[in-house]
């Protein structure tokens, strides 16, 4: 029998409880990750809602709208590499903070657009990767707060997306119908500048500050390792005489910085295709879904409500999957697979189903697989990594992610363009998730095959 659990390479030890003032400080910290996950996925269900009436006055089609949009929120995860580079030499909350003013200065100034480029060039290069850039030092302050209790933590801050696409549909159409999608945007841009005050909550505790005791280098030891400069003999010794040392021992360190032997474990791999395969289902069905539902010639209201069961489903999944793990009621494996097939089974049943409440209850289902999916993913991720590497692992994860959804936006709208239907769209995600439950089944037997020699030629 294969066992449905997710080796923990690497794992740090806990650390015990944290001092008083840094156990209140981790709920800020909670409710700005929560927060900034609310206002990203609030301006991507506007986006998508103003998807039709944005390719109207720019004069354009759907698919070169939608990959703009899209483009925008792989953006956000093609800046996760960054990060690295930045907490180096900055403060998190001082990262964050500026990224936060630059989101929602990127916001307004798309909704002076006045054409395709200048609308593209404002999410792409301005909004999408500050977003970036916040959202991932939340995932990384969450490692390091919550030792314990570290799915429900994440659950809970993911479940800010669900509220965000709760409330910001139906308030997004109001403001459309009333001002128009400029007004409409302008709006919600002013809306993402509460960033800057959830900027200035994200601090580290003081075992992961840098010069402090206690505080762990990015690397795959784990440990802390005394710095000295290399003698003339130790230098010559390491670099070679055809000059190519030097060479060797730059990509070494760059290598390392940048955590690049993360690809040569498995599991993470394997989970960086989990995070991609997610990121390629959300992105299309948070873009794709209202002028899905009207094509099914369901009105705006309608859609409306489908779409919130379809956000209910997400909120339920991201509370309920953390109970489940943490309190070691389900593994977490397992609960990987359940999601996955709730997505792909829902996905590909979508071209049969026609009305407001089979839609309704086929999106809730969707959304219970991805609310739990997403955060999900990161939890096995320190698993994985262990919290002193969760900088690198979250940024190739969320780059890995972005391209993703590049590619999600643009084949999307490309075949509704095409063929003028969605049907096959959907179609093809759900099989795509049915191909993520393939991998997990396959590298699960790997493991079992592996313990099994392994135990066959242990001496005895």
């Amino acid at each position: 029998m294969i066992t449905l659990c997710c080796a923990p390479v690497g794992k740090d030890e806990d650390p015990g409880p944290l001092p008083e003032r840094e156990e209140r400080r981790r709920w800020l910290v909670l409710l700005a990750a929560y927060l900034s996950f609310l206002l990203w996925e609030g301006l991507c269900k506007s986006l998508g809602i103003m998807l039709q009436s944005i390719a109207v006055q720019l004069n354009t089609e759907t698919w070169p709208v939608g990959s703009a949009i899209g483009i925008m929120l792989a953006a956000r995860g093609l800046t996760g590499p960054l990060l690295r580079a930045l907490e180096v030499r900055w403060q998190y909350h001082q990262i964050a903070l500026v990224s936060g003013l630059v989101a929602g200065v990127g916001v307004i100034g798309a909704s002076f657009a006045r054409t395709l480029l200048q609308f593209a060039a404002c999410l792409v290069l301005v909004t999408g990767p500050a977003f970036g850039l916040v959202l991932n030092i939340s995932l990384v302050l969450l490692g390091q707060y919550f030792h314990r209790l570290y799915a429900c933590a994440n659950g809970l801050a993911y479940s800010g997306a669900s509220i965000g696409i709760l409330v910001y549909a139906p308030v997004s159409q109001i403001l459309l119908d009333t001002y128009g999608w400029q007004g409409a945007l302008l709006l919600v841009g002013g809306i993402q500048l509460h960033l800057i005050a959830l900027g200035s909550l994200q601090r580290p505790p003081s075992c992961h500050r840098r010069g402090e005791v206690g505080y762990r280098e990015v690397g795959t030891d784990h440990v802390l390792r005394e710095r000295h400069e290399p003698s003339a003999s130790e230098l010559n010794r390491h670099i070679s005489a055809n000059g190519r040392g030097s060479c060797l021992k730059f990509c070494l360190k760059f290598s390392k910085a940048m955590g690049l032997d993360l690809f040569l474990d498995l599991s993470y791999l394997t989970l960086i295709l989990c995070m991609g395969n997610l990121c390629f289902v959300n992105i299309a069905w948070i873009v794709y879904t209202v002028p899905h539902l009207i094509a099914k010639d369901l009105t705006t209201s309608s859609s409306t409500t489908v779409v919130w069961a379809g956000g209910i489903g997400i909120l339920v999944g991201q509370l309920g999957h953390g109970l489940l793990v943490d309190f070691k009621l389900l593994k977490g494996r397992l609960v990987m697979y359940l999601a996955n097939l709730l997505m792909g089974c829902t996905l590909l049943c979508d071209p049969l189903l026609f009305g407001k409440w089979p839609l309704a209850a086929s999106n809730f289902f969707f959304g219970l697989g991805l609310g739990i999916g997403l955060p999900l993913t990161y939890t096995l991720m320190r698993d994985v990594v262990g919290v002193a590497r969760m900088t690198n692992a979250v940024g190739w994860a969320e780059m890995t992610g972005g391209v993703f959804r590049i590619l999600s936006s643009f084949l999307t709208g490309w075949l509704y363009d095409k063929l003028g239907s969605y049907d096959l769209s959907f179609v093809f995600l759900g099989s795509s998730s049915c191909v993520v439950v393939v991998i997990l089944m396959t590298e699960d037997i790997y493991r079992l095959i592996q313990r099994r020699i392994s135990n066959r030629v242990a001496p005895i």
